[in-house]
């Protein structure tokens, strides 16, 4: 085993951290040649402008499946960010549930060396 990552998995919820995040996991997967994964958690019921940690329930009258789609389109526009710094995509992970939780255990599920997150 080198002591370089084999796989990132990048954690993402659409905020200027997980910008930074992304330009490291990005500048991190060149350096090692590792597959780059590229994950959001979001909560059913959270609007476009709540990032993954919320926790309200839906607003009156917002349809079945907005949350979901918002956070699809969130997910692609990351993931675009991250192919313009130069980086390749193997796969993107979109699941519901409580963020740190979920992405430990997608980190394991799918062999992540490396788990990038952003913070303030």
């Amino acid at each position: 085993m080198s002591g370089y990552p084999n796989r990132i998995l990048l954690a993402t919820d659409g905020t200027e951290d997980s910008a930074r995040a992304a330009r490291l996991a990005a500048a991190l997967t060149a350096k090692c040649g590792a597959e780059l994964h590229v994950a959001h958690v979001w909560r059913p019921g959270a609007s476009e402008t709540v990032t993954a940690a919320a926790t309200r329930p839906p607003l009156p009258g917002e349809p079945p499946g907005y949350a979901e789609r918002q956070a699809r389109k969130m997910l692609g526009a990351e993931v675009r960010r991250v192919e313009e710094e130069g980086a390749r995509v193997a796969q993107t992970h979109l699941r519901p549930g409580r963020p740190a939780q979920t992405l430990v255990a997608l980190a394991a599920r799918i062999g992540a060396d490396l788990l990038v997150v952003g913070g303030g």
